[in-house]
C-alpha cells in the first residue's frame, strides 16, 4: 500500500511547531509496560537534538507523544528514525518497531487540549 504524501508545514507558521506522534510496535506485541523499557524510551527522547517531547503517553503496545522541533524545517520521519535507532541502543530486546510513524501537527488550540485528552 503507498504512503500518503508528507504536508509541509507553512513556513509562515509561528514556532513552536506541535507534532502528535504515534509510535507502534510490530505485531502490536505488549513490551512497553517495563520499567526498564521506559528509561530506554525516556533516555532516547534525551538523546534527540533540536526537539522536544513536552508530553507523552507509555501504552502496552504504542507510544503517543507530542513533540515539538526547535528548527521549523525538522523532519518528523527524521525524528522517528532517530529515536528509533536510539531505543534500539538502550534496549537490546528482540522486538521491531513498525516503520515510520503516525503524526498529526496541532494547528489550534483546540486540536491540542483533543490530543491531551
Amino acid at each position: 500500500m503507498a504512503r500518503p504524501p508528507r504536508i509541509t508545514p507553512y513556513p509562515d507558521l509561528p514556532l513552536p511547531l506541535v507534532y502528535f506522534v504515534t509510535l507502534n510496535f510490530d505485531e502490536r506485541f505488549h513490551v512497553l509496560n517495563r520499567e526498564k523499557t521506559y528509561r530506554a524510551i525516556r533516555s532516547s527522547l534525551d538523546r534527540i537534538d533540536g526537539w522536544s517531547a513536552p508530553v507523552g503517553m507509555v501504552m502496552p503496545d504504542h507510544l503517543h507523544l507530542m513533540i515539538s522541533p526547535c528548527d521549523p524545517n525538522s523532519s518528523v520521519s527524521v525524528w522517528s528514525a532517530r529515536f528509533k535507532f536510539n531505543f534500539s541502543r538502550w534496549n537490546r530486546e528482540p522486538w521491531r518497531w513498525q516503520e515510520g510513524c503516525f503524526d498529526h501537527l496541532i494547528r489550534n488550540p483546540a486540536s491540542g487540549r483533543e490530543k491531551l485528552e
